[in-house]
């Protein structure tokens, strides 16, 4: 796919060289591996981002690392890469060749998904090239740190937690005051957020510091907003577990003593090497498991992520009424986003094999699900809500499908789309039904998924459609109807994305 090296761009930290790309009969310069922020390595490891230092002569890139992540395989084929760095603040921009010298172009950033575990730009799905071609957009596509590196928490200024989110923040800060470098538009950017990816898109346009930076925000498949009783990442039970694996080191119970003992362990952790942090962070999986993700404070003053009324699902408390009134929001999911999370939750179970298992084994599994995300005195009353404990094991299925897909996506997106309305912004949404056969790969999910029975589109199909996965990779060749189907979407982000 790479051609003969092209133009150089000239940025305010040094320039920059792309190599010429071809997607969908035209071309698009692919300019790699960008540092849009120092490296957060040795003393800056957990720290708040910090601006990237100017560089001499040209830098010429055409690939680069990924955030260190769990290697597992993730579904949909998204790790294409395996090069693990902590110098990984790295960002991939796509610009369609005829276009660099003309008229300013829209810009979209896009935020990977990934459940902010793992991911990166180097996954063949945020191969922004297609977008870039179909739309006539730059495309930016920049990696942050993760799990452990993204989001641990010390109570301490150099360390306080959501780094990830800092270095999102940086990237699109540093993309804005380039924009016009690559032929795009400053100030009128276009935030795209896959999954966890959305969840952090809504915290930038919820955010005061974040959103000066940008004009609009679609969130595919994920939203701020959390309808289970349970905070969904780790808090100081973990951050102590953690210590205690890694530092060797206990702690009190008492909860001020615990605070200040987490700030002693810092250097610790920054010392340990990532193999150790990695393999510990085995201890947070599982159905009960909490890993490690943005914690939202309630200090508004120190942290721009700190949005008290965001964990209020009833929305009683908002801002002004015409805080975003100059914001377009585009949210939506598929029609079956719950699928993809049954089959993380029990890969073995479809609707093929739902006869396999025994039924009081079944009713035993949703009870479980349940308390995943509601606590026992709700138990019984979310249960009557969703879920028939006479039916079959296959109506079981469907009902725990509806069930996950309501906690974890759409009731979510919904609150987000209300409450972003009643802060004047404009909302439009959006609901994806599509064949998701169509879609996967022989590589996109394990065998034991069972994905050749999934109902229709799931989580992440969105995605594939509105990234142009389908024109490169293994999902080259596929069924006209789908391609088709890709463009289209591709055309109505890229719109959405010029005027809203």
């Amino acid at each position: 796919m790479l051609r003969s090296r092209a133009r150089i761009v000239k940025t305010n930290t040094g320039d920059v060289q792309a190599v010429s790309l071809k997607a969908l009969n035209t071309t698009v310069y692919g300019f790699f591996g960008i540092p849009y922020a120092r490296p957060p390595i040795g003393a800056l490891r957990f720290s708040v981002t910090q601006r990237a230092a100017p560089w001499e002569g040209v830098h010429s890139e055409t690939s680069g690392a990924r955030c260190f992540q769990d290697a597992h395989q993730e579904y949909f084929g998204m790790t294409s890469s395996k090069s693990y760095e902590e110098d990984c603040l790295l960002m991939d921009v796509y610009v369609p060749a005829s276009r660099i010298s003309g008229r300013p172009k829209a810009i979209v950033v896009v935020l990977h998904g990934g459940s902010f575990q793992t991911g990166s730009n180097r996954d063949g799905l945020y191969d922004g090239r297609f977008l870039a071609a179909a739309g006539d957009v730059i495309v930016a596509v920049p990696n942050y740190r993760l799990n452990v590196f993204g989001f641990w928490r010390s109570y301490q200024a150099d360390a306080p937690g959501n780094q990830g989110l800092w270095d999102q923040l940086f990237a699109i800060q540093w993309m804005n005051a380039n924009a016009k470098a690559f032929g795009g538009r400053s100030g009128s950017l276009t935030i795209l957020g896959i999954d966890s990816g959305a969840v952090s898109a809504g915290l930038h346009l919820l955010s005061p510091v974040s959103r000066q930076y940008f004009s609009r925000v679609i969130m595919q498949g994920g939203s701020p907003f959390r309808v289970g009783e349970f905070h969904p990442f780790a808090e100081a039970e973990e951050r102590r577990s953690l210590v205690n694996s890694v530092c060797k080191k206990s702690f009190s119970n008492d909860s001020d003593e615990l605070h200040e003992e987490l700030i002693n362990t810092l250097e610790c952790l920054r010392n340990v090497s990532v193999t150790t942090l990695l393999d510990t962070l085995g201890d947070f999986n599982g159905v009960q498991g909490r890993m490690f993700g943005p914690s939202y404070s309630q200090n508004t003053t120190d942290d721009p992520f700190s949005i008290p009324e965001i964990l209020d699902i009833r929305g009683e408390r908002s801002e002004n009424s015409g805080t975003l009134s100059n914001k377009d929001l585009l949210i939506g999911y598929s029609v079956n986003e719950g699928e993809y999370f049954l089959n993380r939750f029990f890969q073995g179970w479809s609707l093929t094999s739902a006869s396999h298992f025994p039924r009081s084994f079944i009713q035993i599994f949703l009870d479980r699900l349940v308390l995943h995300y509601f606590s026992m005195p709700r138990l019984n009353e979310v249960r009557k809500f969703y879920f028939d404990r006479n039916s079959s094991n296959v109506d079981a299925y469907l009902q725990a499908t509806a069930f996950l897909g309501d906690v974890n996506v759409l009731c979510p997106a919904k609150l987000m789309a209300d409450h972003v309305s009643r802060m004047g912004g404009n909302v439009y949404m959006y609901e994806l039904n599509y064949n998701m056969k169509a879609l996967l790969t022989v590589s996109d999910a394990p065998p034991t998924s069972h994905s050749s029975d999934w109902l229709g589109a799931t989580h992440y199909a969105d995605a594939i459609l509105s990234m142009g996965a389908l024109f490169g990779g293994e999902r080259q060749g596929k069924a006209s109807d789908a391609l088709d189907t890709s463009l289209r979407l591709m055309g109505k982000w890229a719109a959405f994305a010029r005027s809203g």
